[in-house]
């Protein structure tokens, strides 16, 4: 089934998988490949590109929370409200690293384009190399984390209670902060470094531009602002809250002043988002 959204892009259903249980994340290898799946019945599962399922273990006590992907895709991390990051092979799915995230369940996950694997548990962020080595020591942040991503500079941002950080490896402590007054939920850096954005418990999404130093609010979500993401060329954000997908065409000065697209593929709330490589 295809669905021609207003701004002219086409999005064609190529498949679909059910899950015993919700679906915390999803996740797209870098090389397009696989798909990546963790559930609140502690499951992690990979998917190739056309549905078959290629493997999957239950391993996290509570919940699996967090994925993110090795740059090659040969590998994949998850983590779980057990406080428990795994390696795991990506086509075996063999394990070949497990070590403690900290304290408090494993938020989010990212890694880095030169292998460096991020994880936000509590107010703790914290950065181990391949080995599972811890090799960065960040101060605690002053609240709970809810989001993480790696920048094409190297630094790291992070959202939570009233503001966006920006982290470096090399600095214990937040090299920048983006200032808003309210709980901050989600967190998604366009990839051409433009603009970062953040859902909040509030219904809104706050907007920085970077190059611009200006920032902007978008109001009006039903429920609180969880899911968010951009397209690989920056043009479309995608935000979910309810049973419908919203898309945002950021052409020219958008989304501000736009009307956003709304999608109705799911008969129940959207749990995650992951917009695809060839999204856009």
């Amino acid at each position: 089934m295809s669905y021609l959204t207003s701004a002219g892009m086409t999005l064609d259903e190529t498949w679909h998988a059910s899950e015993a249980d919700y679906i915390n994340q999803v996740c797209f290898s870098p090389d397009d490949n696989q798909i990546a799946v963790a559930c609140a019945d502690g499951s992690v599962a990979v998917y190739a590109q056309g549905g078959e399922l290629l493997w999957r273990h239950c391993v996290h006590g509570l919940g699996a929370t967090a994925l993110a992907w090795a740059p090659d895709s040969t590998a994949l991390a998850s983590g779980g409200q057990d406080g428990i990051i795994n390696i795991w092979q990506a086509q075996s799915g063999n394990r070949t690293h497990r070590y403690a995230g900290g304290r408090g369940w494993v938020e989010k996950l990212d890694w880095s384009p030169d292998g460096l694997l991020a994880a936000i548990t509590g107010k703790q962020l914290n950065i181990w190399n391949d080995a599972g080595h811890s090799v960065s020591f960040f101060a605690a942040a002053g609240s709970t984390l809810t989001g993480l991503q790696w920048q094409a500079d190297g630094s790291l941002l992070t959202s939570g209670y009233g503001q966006v950080l920006r982290w470096h490896p090399d600095h214990a402590a937040p090299v920048k902060e983006y200032v808003w007054k309210g709980s901050l939920l989600s967190l998604a850096s366009s990839p051409n470094g433009h603009v970062i954005a953040a859902g909040s418990q509030e219904g809104a999404i706050h907007f920085w531009r970077t190059r611009k130093n200006n920032e902007f609010q978008m109001d009006g979500y039903n429920n609180k602002v969880r899911l968010i993401g951009w397209s690989p060329d920056s043009r479309f954000f995608f935000t979910a809250g309810g049973e419908a997908l919203i898309i945002w065409d950021c052409k020219g000065k958008g989304p501000e002043g736009t009307a956003p697209d709304y999608q109705d593929f799911h008969k129940a709330p959207i749990t995650a988002l992951a917009p695809h490589s060839r999204c856009s």
